[in-house]
Protein backbone atom coordinates (compact mmCIF):
# COMPACT_ATOMS: atom_id res chain seq x y z
CA UNK A 1 0.00 0.00 0.00
CA UNK A 2 1.50 3.24 -0.88
CA UNK A 3 0.16 6.95 -0.13
CA UNK A 4 -1.93 8.54 -2.79
CA UNK A 5 -0.42 11.91 -2.90
CA UNK A 6 3.38 9.53 -4.09
CA UNK A 7 1.37 7.56 -6.68
CA UNK A 8 -0.71 10.22 -8.20
CA UNK A 9 1.96 13.14 -7.96
CA UNK A 10 5.51 12.09 -6.50
CA UNK A 11 6.53 8.42 -7.59
CA UNK A 12 9.99 8.26 -7.12
CA UNK A 13 10.34 4.25 -7.13
CA UNK A 14 9.30 1.71 -10.53
CA UNK A 15 6.56 0.28 -8.41
CA UNK A 16 4.56 3.66 -7.84
CA UNK A 17 4.47 3.91 -11.32
CA UNK A 18 3.41 0.48 -12.04
CA UNK A 19 0.71 0.74 -9.78
CA UNK A 20 -0.03 4.14 -11.11
CA UNK A 21 -0.49 2.19 -14.65
CA UNK A 22 -2.75 -0.25 -13.46
CA UNK A 23 -5.24 2.67 -12.10
CA UNK A 24 -4.78 4.04 -15.79
CA UNK A 25 -6.05 1.38 -17.07
CA UNK A 26 -8.84 0.86 -14.62
CA UNK A 27 -9.93 3.84 -15.30
CA UNK A 28 -9.85 4.06 -19.44
CA UNK A 29 -11.14 0.64 -19.60
CA UNK A 30 -13.07 -1.13 -16.20
CA UNK A 31 -15.69 0.16 -14.56
CA UNK A 32 -15.88 3.24 -13.37
CA UNK A 33 -14.65 3.90 -10.00
CA UNK A 34 -14.80 7.41 -7.99
CA UNK A 35 -12.06 5.79 -5.91
CA UNK A 36 -9.63 5.73 -8.55
CA UNK A 37 -6.66 7.72 -7.94
CA UNK A 38 -6.62 8.94 -11.15
CA UNK A 39 -10.45 9.73 -11.28
CA UNK A 40 -10.10 13.60 -11.63
CA UNK A 41 -8.15 12.56 -15.01
CA UNK A 42 -11.49 12.04 -16.30
CA UNK A 43 -13.53 15.30 -16.83
CA UNK A 44 -16.83 13.37 -17.31
CA UNK A 45 -16.23 12.03 -13.19
CA UNK A 46 -18.15 14.80 -11.31
CA UNK A 47 -17.23 13.20 -7.92
CA UNK A 48 -13.60 13.83 -8.00
CA UNK A 49 -12.99 16.29 -5.05
CA UNK A 50 -9.90 17.77 -7.49
CA UNK A 51 -8.30 20.99 -5.84
CA UNK A 52 -9.97 24.12 -5.91
CA UNK A 53 -6.86 26.03 -7.51
CA UNK A 54 -5.87 22.22 -9.57
CA UNK A 55 -7.36 23.05 -13.57
CA UNK A 56 -9.97 19.79 -14.63
CA UNK A 57 -10.37 18.02 -17.52
CA UNK A 58 -14.08 18.64 -18.95
CA UNK A 59 -14.51 15.88 -21.46
CA UNK A 60 -14.33 12.40 -20.77
CA UNK A 61 -11.13 9.93 -21.22
CA UNK A 62 -13.30 7.03 -22.09
CA UNK A 63 -13.56 5.89 -25.60
CA UNK A 64 -15.94 7.31 -27.53
CA UNK A 65 -18.56 5.36 -29.54
CA UNK A 66 -16.93 6.98 -32.64
CA UNK A 67 -13.17 7.25 -31.95
CA UNK A 68 -10.82 4.90 -32.97
CA UNK A 69 -8.24 2.96 -31.50
CA UNK A 70 -6.05 4.84 -33.61
CA UNK A 71 -7.02 8.33 -32.38
CA UNK A 72 -8.13 6.81 -28.65
CA UNK A 73 -4.63 5.92 -27.85
CA UNK A 74 -2.92 9.55 -29.21
CA UNK A 75 -5.46 11.26 -26.92
CA UNK A 76 -5.57 9.53 -24.02
CA UNK A 77 -1.28 10.04 -24.46
CA UNK A 78 -1.88 13.54 -24.64
CA UNK A 79 -4.17 13.91 -21.50
CA UNK A 80 -1.64 11.57 -19.36
CA UNK A 81 1.71 12.12 -20.64
CA UNK A 82 1.63 16.06 -21.32
CA UNK A 83 -1.59 17.75 -20.06
CA UNK A 84 -1.74 15.78 -17.08
CA UNK A 85 2.62 16.29 -16.21
CA UNK A 86 2.16 20.28 -17.21
CA UNK A 87 -0.32 20.76 -14.60
CA UNK A 88 1.53 19.11 -12.09
CA UNK A 89 4.81 21.05 -13.36
CA UNK A 90 2.89 23.83 -12.04
CA UNK A 91 2.47 22.62 -8.62
CA UNK A 92 5.27 25.00 -7.60
CA UNK A 93 5.28 23.79 -4.17
CA UNK A 94 5.87 20.15 -4.81
CA UNK A 95 9.13 20.41 -6.83
CA UNK A 96 10.57 22.65 -3.81
CA UNK A 97 12.93 19.57 -2.62
CA UNK A 98 12.88 17.41 -6.04
CA UNK A 99 13.32 18.27 -9.85
CA UNK A 100 9.88 18.30 -11.13
CA UNK A 101 8.78 16.16 -13.82
CA UNK A 102 8.99 16.00 -17.72
CA UNK A 103 6.05 16.55 -19.93
CA UNK A 104 6.17 13.62 -22.82
CA UNK A 105 4.64 14.02 -26.35
CA UNK A 106 4.24 9.84 -27.17
CA UNK A 107 2.83 9.93 -30.66
CA UNK A 108 6.03 11.91 -31.54
CA UNK A 109 8.48 9.58 -29.57
CA UNK A 110 7.45 6.52 -31.14
CA UNK A 111 6.49 7.54 -34.80
CA UNK A 112 10.05 6.76 -35.79
CA UNK A 113 9.59 3.42 -34.50
CA UNK A 114 5.98 2.92 -35.65
CA UNK A 115 6.83 3.27 -38.83
CA UNK A 116 9.99 1.90 -39.45
CA UNK A 117 10.43 -1.82 -40.15
CA UNK A 118 10.66 -2.86 -36.31
CA UNK A 119 7.06 -1.91 -36.33
CA UNK A 120 5.87 -5.60 -36.57
CA UNK A 121 7.88 -5.95 -33.51
CA UNK A 122 5.23 -4.61 -31.46
CA UNK A 123 2.64 -6.62 -32.58
CA UNK A 124 3.97 -9.56 -30.45
CA UNK A 125 4.20 -8.28 -26.44
CA UNK A 126 7.09 -10.49 -24.88
CA UNK A 127 5.76 -10.32 -21.35
CA UNK A 128 9.05 -12.47 -20.47
CA UNK A 129 11.62 -9.91 -21.98
CA UNK A 130 13.99 -8.83 -19.18
CA UNK A 131 15.46 -5.88 -21.25
CA UNK A 132 14.02 -2.80 -20.30
CA UNK A 133 12.41 -0.69 -22.67
CA UNK A 134 13.87 2.54 -24.27
CA UNK A 135 11.44 4.90 -23.58
CA UNK A 136 10.78 5.03 -27.46
CA UNK A 137 9.81 1.61 -27.17
CA UNK A 138 7.51 2.38 -24.54
CA UNK A 139 5.71 4.93 -26.43
CA UNK A 140 5.06 2.62 -29.58
CA UNK A 141 3.69 -0.33 -27.11
CA UNK A 142 1.69 2.09 -25.23
CA UNK A 143 0.24 3.15 -28.31
CA UNK A 144 -0.27 -0.05 -30.72
CA UNK A 145 -1.64 -1.81 -26.80
CA UNK A 146 -4.54 1.02 -26.66
CA UNK A 147 -5.16 0.51 -30.77
CA UNK A 148 -5.41 -2.73 -30.55
CA UNK A 149 -7.27 -3.77 -27.77
CA UNK A 150 -9.53 -1.10 -28.87
CA UNK A 151 -9.57 -2.63 -32.40
CA UNK A 152 -9.96 -6.66 -30.83
CA UNK A 153 -12.29 -5.96 -27.83
CA UNK A 154 -14.41 -2.69 -28.46
CA UNK A 155 -17.37 -4.10 -26.46
CA UNK A 156 -15.65 -5.17 -23.47
CA UNK A 157 -14.82 -1.46 -22.49
CA UNK A 158 -16.04 -0.34 -18.91
CA UNK A 159 -15.96 -4.12 -18.23
CA UNK A 160 -12.38 -5.27 -18.02
CA UNK A 161 -10.14 -5.76 -15.07
CA UNK A 162 -6.40 -5.74 -15.13
CA UNK A 163 -5.36 -9.17 -14.94
CA UNK A 164 -1.20 -10.14 -15.60
CA UNK A 165 -1.90 -13.01 -18.03
CA UNK A 166 -3.96 -10.37 -20.18
CA UNK A 167 -1.73 -9.62 -23.15
CA UNK A 168 -2.94 -6.67 -23.74
CA UNK A 169 -3.02 -5.11 -20.81
CA UNK A 170 0.23 -6.18 -19.48
CA UNK A 171 1.66 -4.40 -22.51
CA UNK A 172 -0.07 -1.59 -21.62
CA UNK A 173 0.33 -1.20 -18.04
CA UNK A 174 4.27 -1.82 -18.39
CA UNK A 175 4.54 0.64 -21.30
CA UNK A 176 2.65 3.23 -19.38
CA UNK A 177 4.38 2.82 -16.27
CA UNK A 178 7.76 3.04 -18.21
CA UNK A 179 6.29 6.49 -19.62
CA UNK A 180 5.70 7.27 -16.15
CA UNK A 181 8.63 6.56 -15.18
CA UNK A 182 11.03 8.56 -17.90
CA UNK A 183 8.64 11.27 -16.55
CA UNK A 184 9.29 11.67 -13.36
CA UNK A 185 13.48 10.93 -13.97
CA UNK A 186 12.62 7.22 -12.23
CA UNK A 187 14.47 4.01 -13.67
CA UNK A 188 12.88 2.06 -16.45
CA UNK A 189 11.87 -1.42 -16.13
CA UNK A 190 11.46 -4.41 -18.33
CA UNK A 191 7.97 -6.79 -19.03
CA UNK A 192 9.57 -9.69 -16.85
CA UNK A 193 9.99 -6.96 -13.88
CA UNK A 194 6.60 -5.09 -14.36
CA UNK A 195 4.55 -8.13 -14.32
CA UNK A 196 5.86 -9.51 -11.21
CA UNK A 197 5.08 -6.30 -9.44
CA UNK A 198 2.00 -5.71 -10.92
CA UNK A 199 0.88 -9.37 -10.46
CA UNK A 200 2.06 -9.42 -7.02
CA UNK A 201 4.48 -12.59 -8.44
CA UNK A 202 7.58 -13.72 -6.49
CA UNK A 203 9.18 -15.30 -9.07
CA UNK A 204 11.85 -17.61 -6.18
CA UNK A 205 8.26 -19.06 -4.91
CA UNK A 206 6.44 -19.33 -8.41
CA UNK A 207 9.23 -21.68 -9.26
CA UNK A 208 9.50 -23.86 -6.00
CA UNK A 209 5.55 -24.51 -6.79
CA UNK A 210 6.07 -25.39 -10.06
CA UNK A 211 9.15 -27.53 -9.50
CA UNK A 212 7.02 -29.13 -6.50
CA UNK A 213 3.92 -29.48 -8.28
CA UNK A 214 5.86 -31.08 -11.08
CA UNK A 215 7.69 -33.93 -8.70
CA UNK A 216 3.79 -34.67 -7.14
CA UNK A 217 2.54 -35.13 -10.37
CA UNK A 218 5.33 -38.25 -11.10
CA UNK A 219 4.74 -39.40 -7.74
CA UNK A 220 1.30 -39.84 -8.63
CA UNK A 221 1.46 -41.13 -11.90
CA UNK A 222 3.91 -43.71 -10.03
CA UNK A 223 0.64 -44.68 -7.65
CA UNK A 224 -1.67 -45.46 -10.09
CA UNK A 225 0.54 -47.35 -12.49
CA UNK A 226 1.48 -49.59 -9.44
CA UNK A 227 -2.13 -49.96 -9.13
CA UNK A 228 -2.93 -50.99 -12.48
CA UNK A 229 -0.23 -53.53 -12.10
CA UNK A 230 -1.14 -55.08 -8.83
CA UNK A 231 -4.82 -54.21 -7.58
CA UNK A 232 -4.18 -56.29 -4.38
CA UNK A 233 -2.12 -53.44 -3.14
CA UNK A 234 -3.37 -50.96 -0.69
CA UNK A 235 -2.09 -47.19 -0.90
CA UNK A 236 -0.74 -47.54 2.84
CA UNK A 237 2.40 -50.01 0.76
CA UNK A 238 2.39 -47.94 -2.55
CA UNK A 239 2.50 -44.36 -0.92
CA UNK A 240 5.81 -43.03 0.31
CA UNK A 241 6.44 -40.30 2.32
CA UNK A 242 9.23 -38.40 -0.03
CA UNK A 243 11.55 -35.46 0.44
CA UNK A 244 13.97 -33.42 -1.40
CA UNK A 245 17.94 -33.27 -0.83
CA UNK A 246 19.49 -29.96 -0.80
CA UNK A 247 22.72 -31.46 -2.75
CA UNK A 248 21.13 -34.90 -4.07
CA UNK A 249 23.09 -38.22 -3.24
CA UNK A 250 24.00 -41.21 -4.80
CA UNK A 251 26.93 -41.92 -7.47
CA UNK A 252 27.61 -39.15 -10.27
CA UNK A 253 26.36 -41.09 -12.81
CA UNK A 254 22.83 -41.02 -10.73
CA UNK A 255 22.05 -38.44 -8.57
CA UNK A 256 18.81 -38.75 -6.58
CA UNK A 257 17.32 -35.42 -5.57
CA UNK A 258 13.93 -36.88 -4.26
CA UNK A 259 14.11 -39.52 -1.17
CA UNK A 260 11.59 -41.85 -0.76
CA UNK A 261 10.22 -43.09 2.78
CA UNK A 262 7.58 -46.26 3.13
CA UNK A 263 4.85 -44.45 5.17
CA UNK A 264 4.51 -45.05 8.68
CA UNK A 265 1.71 -47.59 9.81
CA UNK A 266 -1.29 -45.55 11.69
CA UNK A 267 -1.02 -45.19 15.73
CA UNK A 268 -3.52 -47.14 17.68
CA UNK A 269 -3.66 -44.37 20.46
CA UNK A 270 -3.71 -41.73 17.49
CA UNK A 271 -7.29 -39.93 17.57
CA UNK A 272 -7.32 -38.76 13.75
CA UNK A 273 -6.58 -41.83 11.81
CA UNK A 274 -7.33 -44.81 14.37
CA UNK A 275 -10.66 -46.35 16.50
CA UNK A 276 -9.33 -44.14 19.31
CA UNK A 277 -12.01 -42.69 21.76
CA UNK A 278 -11.43 -39.66 23.75
CA UNK A 279 -12.86 -39.91 27.46
CA UNK A 280 -14.24 -36.67 28.45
Amino acid sequence: TFAVCTIRSTPDKPVHCIVWAKYLFGLLFGPEDASNVLSDLDGANTSNDTAADRPTFTDTIRCLAHESGFDYARRVAERVFKHDIEIQVSMKELWEKRPPPTPINVPQIAEKLLQSKEADCFVAFNAYDQKAWSVEESAAFFLSGIEQLVKQRRDEIGSLTFDKDDSLAMQIVAAASNLRASAFGVPLSSPFHSKGIAGNIVHAVATTNAAIAGLLTLLTTQIIISVMRDKSKTLLGICNSASVSKEGSGRSARIILVQGAPLAKPNPRCYVCSQSVVQV
